[in-house]
């Protein structure tokens, strides 16, 4: 869909009602996924900054922190999938789903723009202490006292679309509007360790 705006002082009745995701655009700059006031998701555009208003910008790059149960839910989400991928030798990833200002608060040292669009390389020190403290020292055994401890994270956090099928209407078949979400997607790569044989092989150090 062309874009709603023209720049900032001839906007007309377009306003904005929130920026759902961010890219570099073909000019190397960043442009703002709008979805406008009184018009459905599938009619949102990707907007240069000129064309968005500062106080807009500043709430999206700078969320509000959400409540702490949120990010304590999210952050054991993380620590379990890491967990989990640990019972293979094989780099392994997930991705779920989290609101930008969760992944602003979960992992500070990224650049939003930057992992919009490529992966990035984090280290296990950096990751916050009251969020990930486990990851540092988590450990997955096998029989042989061999194991696997997380070596370091590759983050990547976007917005994707969903297509959501089609459905029948007056007789015919019509595309359903397309969903939106934001996606954290980690690629965890591992290193072979050798434990105390004496600690029990399903054990997890925590």
């Amino acid at each position: 869909m062309a874009s709603k705006l023209e720049p900032r002082d001839t906007v007309g009745e377009f306003a904005v009602e929130r920026l759902l995701g961010v890219r570099l655009g073909r000019t190397k700059e960043p442009e703002y996924f709008v979805l406008w006031q009184g018009y459905p998701v599938e009619e949102a555009t990707w907007e240069p900054s000129a064309n968005i208003g500062d106080d807009i910008l500043d709430d999206f790059h700078s969320p509000e922190s959400p409540p702490p149960h949120i990010l304590d839910q999210s952050a054991h989400e993380i620590v379990i999938s890491i967990l989990t991928s640990l019972n293979t030798s094989k780099v392994t990833s997930f991705s779920t789903p989290m609101p930008r200002p969760v992944f602003r608060h979960l992992f500070p040292m990224l650049d939003p723009l930057a992992v919009s669009h490529q992966f990035h390389h984090v280290a296990v020190s950096s990751l916050p202490d009251h969020f990930f403290r486990q990851v540092t020292h988590l450990k997955k055994l096998n029989c042989h006292g061999q194991g696997f401890e997380v070596a370091g994270l590759k983050v990547r956090h976007r917005l994707k679309q969903y297509d959501l099928g089609y459905a029948k209407v007056d007789g015919k078949m019509v595309a359903k509007p397309a969903a939106f979400h934001e996606v954290l997607t980690v690629e965890i790569t591992k290193t072979i360790v050798s434990l105390d044989v004496d600690t029990p092989p399903s054990a997890a150090a925590l």
